[in-house]
């Protein structure tokens, strides 16, 4: 936060997404994730959960095209899409962001600052505290899901001994702006 006199003015961290209209597809698959930003955005960020290995929790930063506004801000999602890769820059500082509100064990930052881009989103689900202990739920409503996102959050959620929604209300204090460019 920057004061000036006495007002406060607050400096949200700006990522700069960089991509190229014409890529290659790396595949489809679900993701699971909070979703940071503003609803009025095109481009949001979404925090996710990785199990890296047994009992992991490494934090990574995901690009979501919503090109249609209707993903829902500081929530968990679970999104089905095609990925490909983007340029993602500024990652570490938006990483010391969020770890003012919650606590980050591990953070991945690619080689390069590499993330990924995930767009023409198939379908998108709000997801709530008892559906993500239930297998059977989440495999109906998230078909294509990466099983390392929902072991990754379960292991998170364990380890720090927070719920869902204790986790979802410290996150919304975070605020970031997403600026795209292609190359």
């Amino acid at each position: 936060m920057v004061y000036f006199g006495e007002e406060l003015m607050v400096k949200e961290p700006v990522l700069k997404c960089m991509y190229r209209r014409l890529s290659k597809v790396l595949g489809y698959k679900g993701f699971i994730g909070i979703i940071l930003g503003d609803r009025r955005e095109l481009f949001k960020i979404m925090l996710t959960f990785r199990s890296d290995v047994p009992g992991g929790r490494v934090a990574e930063l995901h690009v979501v095209l919503d090109r249609y506004l209707e993903l829902k801000p500081y929530s968990l999602t679970c999104i089905v899409g095609y990925y490909t890769n983007c340029i993602l820059k500024r990652q570490e500082d938006l990483f010391k962001e969020i770890s003012q509100y919650i606590v980050l064990d591990k953070y991945l930052v690619g080689r390069n600052e590499v993330a990924w881009l995930i767009y023409d989103i198939a379908s998108h689900q709000l997801i709530v505290d008892a559906d993500l202990w239930n297998d059977e739920v989440l495999v109906n409503r998230c078909q294509f899901i990466d099983p390392s996102y929902v072991v990754g959050l379960r292991n998170y959620l364990l380890a720090h001994h927070v719920s869902l929604g204790e986790l979802l209300n410290k996150v919304k204090n975070i605020t970031v702006r997403v600026e795209a460019h292609e190359y």
